[in-house]
């Protein structure tokens, strides 16, 4: 009970030109935000985003690289995602 009533005050309080950091504190902690660079915690939340919407790894694939995609000759976005995941990891 704890946990979900500190969730709602953080997301409370956050609104506006913040919204990328409600989407990150709803999946890490403060302490752990406070490891990624403001400068990054932007893309950081779009990602999260198109993941969050999107249906398939597919189709994340698609909308996260929607334009690279028009420069290959095959555009498998799924394996892309998941080798850019596990070479991050």
């Amino acid at each position: 009970m704890e946990k979900e009533i500190t969730r709602l005050k953080q997301s409370w309080r956050l609104s506006g030109d913040n919204d990328f950091e409600q989407i990150l504190l709803a999946i890490i902690s403060q302490e752990k935000l406070a490891h990624i660079d403001p400068f990054q915690r932007p893309g950081l939340a779009y990602v999260i985003e198109i993941c969050r919407t999107s249906k398939t790894l597919s189709q994340t694939g698609r909308k996260l690289y929607a334009v690279s995609r028009l420069e290959r000759k095959t555009t498998n976005d799924a394996d892309r995602l998941k080798n850019s995941w596990q070479n991050s990891a």
